[in-house]
């Protein structure tokens, strides 16, 4: 910054509670302070497979500000400082909030008179929206480009809370939330409120009157309360819960950020809305994006993070799938494209071929590991909001998501059978169709039968291992009468469901052998498995 562009002003510059905090940064440094990037070389993707899933887990730590990440660090910033301008230790006015806490405590109510009038500018907010759209993300961001404790010195021997994060309680209410609080400054600090304020013989009114004199005690610059949906769980605690943290905006100063997804908009609107400054600067919805050109820019500064050894470029067609199986939900996008690279490293490890994503691998992958998120996706789709109310949770796809990774980082393989000498490959999809072809045909199958099946399995598993499409193939196998050669008529007969004679009767024989061992020593395959691709 230059003389002509400061990244202070004077009214903060004085006060010793804002000039230990960051300057007024720019958009594009506020960007910089926020992005995180994996590391990434081209050359990673030659790597064996088993090192490049650990490089795709880089992955989960990826973050990209868009605009409105960007807003919210500027609204964060802002609300911040103005909160210490009304409370600045070299002026009267610090020392005069401590006098009307200590007041309050003597009297043992929070609405007691204050002793002395101070100026507030305290200004606060409600972050809401849908799960997973990185609400929770930024603000960890945002919060860790300030220093969360500053130690001040002669004269004023405090120590500064610049900020505290807590997730919201969902059962005892301001009770459990005053213990969170009092617990947390503990850790911070070394400090032992929890026990002095939080022990036996305190009620929960004398404790959000303590919570109150240590956060003004501690010039706590900031108040974020998360997961505020989990209130609704009980609503007679929400609304006291609610008035408190009214209360600390408007008679103690501390600008409190609320954050939770869309079920909590109807509380936050009717008990929230109390505060004077509570939306001083506005409340914010953040829904999930639009197909539009930020989130176009967002899927294509991701998309160069492909640790596979052929990199697909991005096409309207992927693009547009992508958006389908995600529905605009950041966290959903991140983590779909780490299991869509993970899968087909896993298919591709023991069959050399080149890996390359295609619209069919995304809605295999999508249709098998986002089913514990497919109905807030079919809200997303419909913009049912009613339903999006319902299904504001993550965390069960989350912990599925993180066992899939693992096991995936755990294993060099999830593939049981390949063909021990594949043919070299070109284009997969045309090499898995050639080895299938012949395969049939080497069991004597017509070709117009061979035809039918093969398109068959390869539409229904497009990115299917050899093992599962030798299942599909056998599958298909069941329904053909033994002991000729099938027509494409025929086929279409079994389809329709019609009284024929097939191989399901030697499948259903007594017996330990698997289908295809079965069909194998009725003759009905005319050579093993293992001497097709020996």
């Amino acid at each position: 910054m230059n003389d002509q562009h400061p990244n202070t002003l004077p009214e903060y510059a004085k006060n010793p509670f804002i000039s230990c905090l960051p300057g007024i940064r720019s958009r594009h440094e506020i960007a910089q302070a926020l992005v995180n990037r994996p590391h990434f070389e081209e050359s990673e993707r030659q790597y064996p497979s088993h090192i490049r899933k650990h490089c795709i887990a880089r992955l989960i730590k990826y973050y990209e500000p868009l605009a409105r990440q960007i807003q919210l660090y500027e609204r964060f910033d802002m609300i911040l400082k103005l909160g210490y301008t009304g409370r600045d230790p070299s002026e009267t006015n610090y020392i005069h909030q401590l006098q009307n806490s200590h007041e309050r405590n003597k009297q043992g109510s929070l609405d007691a008179p204050p002793k002395h009038m101070f100026e507030n500018y305290a200004q606060s907010f409600a972050l809401l929206g849908t799960s997973g759209g990185s609400k929770t993300r930024t603000l960890e961001r945002i919060l860790r480009c300030y220093p969360q404790i500053v130690r001040h010195e002669t004269p004023y021997h405090l120590t500064q809370i610049v900020w505290i994060r807590l997730d919201c309680p969902s059962k005892k209410g301001t009770s459990q939330l005053c213990q969170n609080f009092l617990y947390s400054v503990d850790r911070l600090l070394g400090t032992n409120y929890e026990a002095k304020y939080a022990g036996k013989g305190q009620n929960d009114y004398k404790m959000l009157i303590n919570m109150a004199h240590v956060a003004n005690l501690h010039a706590i610059g900031c108040l974020v309360i998360d997961e505020v949906q989990f209130l609704i769980l009980n609503q007679d605690k929400a609304e006291e819960t609610l008035a408190f943290l009214v209360t600390l905006v408007n008679t103690i100063g501390i600008p409190v950020i609320l954050v939770g997804t869309n079920s909590a908009i109807p509380l936050i609107q009717k008990n929230f809305k109390e505060a004077r400054r509570a939306i001083g600067l506005g409340n914010t919805v953040w829904d999930a994006y639009e197909n539009n050109a930020v989130w176009q820019s967002l899927v294509e500064k991701l998309w160069k993070y492909q640790w596979l050894n052929t990199y697909t470029p991005l096409t309207k067609e992927l693009s547009d799938t992508i958006y389908y199986y995600t529905q605009g939900v950041i966290d959903i996008l991140i983590k779909l494209f780490i299991l869509i690279q993970i899968r087909l490293i896993s298919v591709h490890e023991q069959r050399k071929g080149e890996e390359v994503i295609t619209p069919g691998l995304i809605k295999q992958v999508a249709n098998e590991n986002l089913k514990l998120v497919e109905p807030m996706l079919n809200a997303l789709r419909n913009k049912d909001m009613k339903a999006l109310a319902r299904y504001d949770d993550l965390l069960p796809f989350q912990s599925h998501f993180d066992k899939i990774v693992k096991e995936a980082l755990d294993s060099h393989s999830v593939t049981d059978w390949v063909p021990a000498k594949p043919a070299p490959l070109h284009d997969a999809q045309d090499d898995v169709h050639a080895q299938l072809t012949q395969s049939l045909k080497l069991m004597g199958i017509a070709e117009d039968v061979i035809k039918l099946i093969v398109e068959k399995v390869l539409s229904e598993n497009p990115n299917g291992d050899m093992l599962t499409l030798m299942a599909a193939v056998i599958s298909e196998l069941k329904k053909t009468k033994p002991g000729k050669k099938q027509s494409a008529s025929r086929l279409k007969l079994v389809a329709a469901n019609e009284d024929i004679n097939d191989l399901r009767l030697i499948v259903k024989r007594d017996g330990p052998e698997s289908p295809y061992q079965k069909l194998l020593a009725a003759g009905m395959i005319r050579f093993p498995v293992e001497e097709r691709f020996a």
